[in-house]
């Protein structure tokens, strides 16, 4: 058995599925089976009709707002908060840590 990349018509790895290239199969229109040898194909790479390519890179997040770390902050000195009344001190002082943070322009 071997993996066999799913590729549509724009180099897009669709899919992956093992497969002895014998037994009949036929892949939905457009489709076309990659065999790949070397366990290079992840579904959302890409494919060059030489190389795959894994998928990119997720960018990070635009940086919050002053309002948006605000409301953080609020969020986890109302955890704090609760967990002080319970007598978690220890996780208190964190989350307070935590919010100070925030509103220091930390994440």
């Amino acid at each position: 058995m071997f993996i066999y990349a799913h590729v549509d018509g724009s180099g897009n790895v669709v899919n992956r599925a093992r497969w002895d290239g014998v037994t009949p199969y036929t892949p939905p229109e457009g489709i076309a089976l990659i065999q790949d040898t070397n366990g290079e194909s992840w579904i959302g790479g890409t494919w060059d009709g030489a190389n795959f390519s894994p998928m990119p890179a997720t960018p990070p997040p635009p940086p919050l707002t002053q309002e948006q770390r605000e409301a953080q902050a609020i969020q986890f000195q109302m955890q704090s908060d609760a967990a002080r009344k319970l007598g978690l001190t220890a996780k208190a002082d964190a989350l307070g840590a935590q919010a100070q943070s925030i509103l220091a322009g930390g994440s």
